[in-house]
This record gives C-alpha cells, structure tokens and sequence, in this order.
C-alpha cells in the first residue's frame, strides 16, 4: 500500500491559540509543538488509528538526528491528523532542540515518509528569539523607576560563575545602594579590606572609571575620596591632592585628628628590631644586651626609640647592619638607667635624632 503525505502547517501551538498575547515576568513559551497534516494512501484519504513516531534533524537528507519523539497513536478523518511534539528522546521537547535548522521526518506504522519537512517560526518563536540569553535591550526600551526593588530577584542559584563579565553591568550616574534581606545587613568594607554588614557603599558621577577596580586594589586616578567607618569620629579623607586625613580633613600629607598608639616591646636578650616595632624598652638586669637595628636602605624614614629600664651595670647597646653606621659609628651603647635614644635612618645610614640620660 502506498502512503503519502500531504503537509497542511507546521507552527507552534502558542502562535496558534494566543497569536498576539504580550510576553510577562514569569512567562514562556510553551515546550508543546502542534503537528498537522493529510495522509494518502494509494491516492485515498487514510481513515481510522495509525501509529506514528516524529524525528527532528539537522538537514534534510542525512545529517544528525537531534530528538525522537514518544510513539504516538493518533485517528485520521479524511487524511487529517494533528500531533503534538512534547515528550520523547533524549528528553521533553525543549529549547535546546532548535539552535539551527531543523527538519521533521515521520514514521506511520513503521513506514518512514519522505521528503523531511522544515520546521518554520512563528510568531511567539520570533518573540522568544529576541530575549535570546545574550540579546540586548535598548535604554530607551527601559521606562524609568520600572527596575527596583520590587522588579528585580535574584534567588541563591540564579547567577553562575561568568555570568556577569566585561561590560555587563554598568552604573553610569547616581549612587549604589546595596544590602541582603534586611536594613541591619547592608554592604560594609571596612578598613582591613573586609567585606561585611552596616555601611551603605556611594558610588557618585564618574567615580569609576573602567579598569580601576583590579589586582586586590582600588585606584582612584583623579578627585578626591571620602569614606567612613561607622562613625564620623573615625572618617577617612583622601583629597585631590594625595594628601590622607585620618578624623579631620588633611592639610598635610599625612594629617592625624587625635593620639597615635604606637607598639612597646620589652626585651630581655638580644633582639632583631623589625618594621613592626617603635619603642623598645631593654632590661639588662641579667646580662648584657645587643639590639640589631634593621637595613637602613629599607627602612629609609623609620624612627626606634630605644631605653634601657634597668640599674644594672650590664650595657645596652644598638647596633647597625655592616656596613651601616650610627652617626658614624658602629654602635651606640646605654650603660645607665633610663639612658634613651631615638634613631631614625635617612636611607643609608641611621642617625641620632636625641638622648636622654647620657
């Protein structure tokens, strides 16, 4: 018996029940493709339940056979039947399916049809093409106010690693206010580079500039900076000028609004002095002690206080990296009780900047 096939549309189902309807938030197209056409056999309209199986390829001859669907009994009156495409192999009828051309290939009760039919858009497709993953929409298509709070949710898993990249989110005026789930936990970077809750972040006009946010650094080129840390008595100012103001606006390079702690480290035996220490008190009572001063060359502007705190008659001496000298000597020693020296290097050697006790 012969069979052929006499194709009346191929379209999908949303075009046909909701021709014009406007896409909304939570909308999409239906995973459903509705299948019509006549079947003849030898020159009669086929009658009656006919089983048929539906392939999708990638060409019209040949070519790879991207989705078979489940087997599907269907009833014909004068030739007609429609299908609808959903479930089959290797999964539910998806978009995934159509990222190229593709054509339908049928099989009625075992018998395959010829020639495959190529699958068509329709209208709801064309819409769903243009919100395509990396479509773009035009600002001017964006009404203002209508992107805030109550528009955009992003859930735990709705942003994958990549996905926002180069230029795909961009501020470009106005301030940033950002927080999770309640007022009490906004965005705060504190001053240890910490990322943590309780300060709003603003990003005003032109305050960044493509590129500056990069290698574990923030790189303000030109303006002036002003931040805080929970409170106006702990602001931080950094001017146009590169001047720093830490509790008080800057009128030098570096300007403090209020006492500076700096560290006090005892000794009992010889010690290395390192860029962490300031004041160094030596108890000499036991024996004698050798304090090392650090590379002068490195160190170029550091300032030590050094005193020693005993009555003993054991010296306390400090002393210079070779070649390195103190006020051109090798060393400068401290044989009395509260003997103190405060010494600073200028780069290359280290120098005595006063003494107390001598």
């Amino acid at each position: 018996m012969k069979i052929n096939m006499s194709f009346l549309r191929v379209f999908l189902l949303a075009a046909a029940v909701y021709p014009l309807a406007p896409l909304t938030a939570g909308a999409g197209a239906p995973l459903k493709i509705n299948f019509q056409g006549r079947l003849a056999e030898s020159g009669l309209a086929a009658e009656g339940s006919k089983t048929f199986v539906f392939k999708i390829y990638d060409t019209s001859s040949g070519g790879n056979l991207v989705w078979t669907s489940a087997s599907q009994a269907l009833t014909l009156t004068q030739g007609v039947f429609s299908a609808a495409l959903s479930a089959g192999t290797p999964a539910a009828l998806s978009t995934a399916v159509f990222s190229g051309a593709r054509y339908v290939e049928m099989t009625v009760d075992g018998v395959t049809l010829a020639p495959r039919q190529e699958m068509m858009s329709a209208p709801y497709a064309l819409v769903a093409q243009a919100l395509a993953p990396d479509a773009v929409m035009p600002s001017a298509t964006i009404a203002a106010g209508s992107v805030n709070d109550s528009h955009v949710s992003l859930t735990t898993a709705a942003i994958n690693s990549g996905k926002f990249g180069d230029d795909r989110v961009y501020i470009s005026t106005g301030a940033f206010y950002g927080g999770f789930n309640a007022a009490g936990k906004l965005v705060q970077l504190d001053e240890s580079g910490r990322l943590g809750e309780g300060i709003i972040p603003v990003l005003t006009t032109a305050a960044i500039t493509s590129g500056k946010f990069g290698d574990d650094r923030v790189y303000i080129s030109t303006g002036a900076f002003f931040g805080g840390f929970n409170a106006a008595d702990k602001l931080v100012k950094l001017d146009a000028s590169g001047r720093l103001g830490v509790g008080v606006a800057p009128t030098s390079a570096l300007t403090v609004g209020g006492p500076i702690s700096l560290p006090i480290k005892t000794v009992t035996a010889n010690y290395t002095i390192t860029e962490n220490d300031s004041t160094i008190l030596a108890d000499a009572s036991t024996n004698i002690i050798e304090l090392t001063l650090p590379d002068a060359v490195a160190a170029k502007g550091r300032v030590y206080t050094v005193k020693k705190i005993d009555d003993s008659v054991n010296g306390v001496s400090a002393i210079a990296v070779d070649p390195q000298l103190i006020d051109g000597a090798v060393d400068i020693s401290f044989y009395l009780q509260w003997n103190t020296a405060v010494l600073q290097s200028d780069g290359s050697n280290w120098i005595v900047i006063s003494i107390l006790g001598f």
